[in-house]
């Protein structure tokens, strides 16, 4: 009958569809998770005038955006902690939100990166989250684990006979950042790297000649990207920079994409997971 030919080219319609639905399902979930538990290693050269020859191949590993708990779990934290630490770093810095919003999540995170090793240890900053959470007990459990937290503040790195620079500012969005207290007492003509947490602070920081290098975080590269259009995801603060290098008034800008997620979306597409080891090189 042809109620039975309408069902029948209705049912196979359907069954086209979730065919279809099904099949995309399965492909898209296997590209999101092997993309959200799957860290890559971003290589990059950073030219700075003036640096002395012993310091020409100086390698920065950072990480960013943990965002521990509830959907980053150790696992992935075990595995960015091999990769990072298989790239023999001359240092490790760490650009913010450890945490999403449980405070409980920072003592499981901090001693799974107290397993971090560099021949100059280990240095961060925190982020928005973390000061939402609790800066305080972040900071306590990250300085138990051996990881110096830096806020507002500055420290001397010793190397081949030469001194980098490293300082920290408070995070853009919860706290008060102070530059001039990060970079109080720095010696004229050496290399200076900034860690921050938000990049669109950079124009800003710029403007001071004193800071070569700023890392960077908080905007996960947006988590999905689209061919041309890039992502349609912009973070406060990360609305101008949201991935990769810049040159901002001459002043190199770094923004990793993270490790983690926000919990509201679990997912990374076309933007992995992001350990980047910049090499210090000469102009």
């Amino acid at each position: 009958s042809t109620l039975m030919k309408i069902s029948r080219k209705k049912l196979s319609k359907y069954a086209r569809f979730t065919l279809f639905t099904g099949a995309a399902g399965i492909i898209t979930n296997a590209i999101l998770k092997n993309e959200l538990n799957n860290p890559v290693v971003e290589r990059i050269n950073i030219p700075i005038k003036g640096l002395a020859p012993s310091l020409a191949g100086f390698n920065i590993v950072q990480i960013s955006d943990i965002h521990m708990w509830p959907v980053i779990k150790t696992n992935l934290v075990r595995k960015t902690v091999k990769l990072v630490n298989a790239l023999q770093p001359d240092l490790i810095v760490i650009t913010g939100d450890f945490v999403t919003r449980f405070v409980g999540a920072i003592y499981q995170l901090a001693p799974e990166l107290g397993k971090l090793r560099a021949h100059h240890g280990v240095i961060a900053s925190l982020g928005n989250h973390d000061l939402l959470v609790n800066a305080e007990a972040i900071t306590h459990a990250l300085n138990n684990s051996g990881i110096r937290v830096l806020i507002n503040q500055g420290v001397p790195i010793y190397a081949n006979g030469e001194l980098i620079w490293l300082a920290g500012i408070d995070d853009a969005i919860a706290g008060k950042p102070d530059l001039n207290a990060a970079l109080n007492g720095i010696p004229t003509d050496i290399p200076v790297v900034l860690l921050g947490h938000e990049p669109d602070p950079a124009d800003t920081v710029s403007l001071d000649e004193r800071v070569d290098l700023m890392l960077t975080g908080h905007s996960h590269g947006g988590q999905i990207r689209f061919p041309v259009i890039g992502s349609p995801f912009k973070a406060h603060q990360a609305q101008k920079y949201d991935k990769g290098l810049y040159d901002v008034n001459g002043m190199w800008l770094y923004v990793n994409r993270g490790i983690g997620v926000i919990t509201s979306v679990p997912l990374r597409l076309n933007c992995p997971p992001e350990i980047t080891e910049l090499t210090l090189v000469t102009h």
